[in-house]
């Protein structure tokens, strides 16, 4: 079964876990709860590559929030990314839409050599999320703003 199969399978059934026997009362049925299931996200990869000088810049944002960036145009830098944004970075990357995602947005006849293509990688659990897009191609809304939010990083 292919990774992202797992993923999914593995969030829908985190999702629909309940039920049982309470041992205080012996009664069986579902349980309720207001709390989500809690999903482990661990590092989180963008690899942005092309434009037209060829670049390629990839920002790392492990579970703990520290934060690396490596590109052909500057030194290596770190840095820690704040508490409120990596926790809506690990909502975006944790979410069930997220682990819906195609393993690409790029057709098979390629796009222009000067757009930008990039290449997400998400730690979730015990499985792992790629999905890649380009510039210029219909992209998600929850992959444009995992882009976004990395990309802002390299600035």
């Amino acid at each position: 079964m292919p990774v992202r199969s797992l993923a999914v399978l593995s969030l829908l059934l985190v999702a629909s876990c309940g039920g049982g026997t309470n041992a205080s009362t012996g009664t069986t049925g579902s349980t309720t709860t207001t709390s989500e299931p809690v999903v482990v996200v661990g590092d989180i990869t963008l690899t942005r590559s092309g434009g037209i000088a060829g670049f390629i810049t990839t920002v790392t944002v492990r579970s703990d929030g520290v934060v690396t960036v490596v590109g052909d145009s500057a030194a290596p830098s770190e840095s820690v990314l704040p508490e409120a944004d990596l926790a809506t970075l690990h909502s975006l990357v944790g979410s069930p839409e997220f682990a819906a995602l195609l393993e690409t947005y790029v057709p098979p006849e390629g796009v222009c050599c000067d757009f930008f293509f990039y290449e997400v990688t998400a730690e979730i659990g015990d499985a792992t999320i790629r999905t890649t897009t380009a510039d210029t191609v219909e992209t998600p809304a929850i992959l444009q703003q995992v882009i976004d939010l990395l990309s802002a990083l390299t600035a």
